[in-house]
């Protein structure tokens, strides 16, 4: 999963234990590993740490008002998991955006040198660079597809 949703330790997620979360990929492993009634100290009905700190640390405030409301363990997971595959997903697209982005410049000066030479234009088009991450603005659906 994405290093992108990743603190510092002096903003990390801290459980009762001790255990201290520094990415929404690690509080998705450890979610799977706490008990439902430690799980629910965190996110109930009048109050859901793990959505003040997504808001708060990596200002993700669609997702984290979707799991505002939530009080589920296996759909905070499922929900979190989506995110950071379509996170990952725009980061391999974006990734590879800008190797093509980059051939397409070589192969465009090449081109222009040529043309240069041969008194001629070139025509290359440039390409578009992708979203590096989701939009504030998606929704939550969209995490799932």
């Amino acid at each position: 999963m994405t290093s992108s949703y990743s603190i510092s330790d002096d903003r990390a997620f801290v459980f009762e234990n001790g255990t201290r979360i520094h990415s929404l990929s690690e509080l998705v492993e450890h979610l799977k590993t706490i008990s439902d009634d430690e799980f629910r100290k965190h996110a109930n009905t009048s109050k859901n740490d793990f959505s003040d700190w997504i808001k708060h640390s990596f200002g993700e405030e669609d997702l984290a008002s979707f799991l505002e409301q939530n009080t589920n363990r296996d759909i905070t997971i499922k929900v979190l998991e989506g995110f950071l595959d379509k996170a990952d997903k725009a980061n391999i697209t974006n990734k590879n955006s800008t190797k093509n982005s980059t051939e397409t410049n070589n192969n465009k000066n090449n081109e222009n040198n040529n043309s240069q030479l041969n008194n001629s234009q070139s025509n290359v088009k440039s390409v578009s660079k992708p979203k590096s991450k989701p939009n504030k603005g998606d929704s939550i659906k969209e995490f799932f597809e």
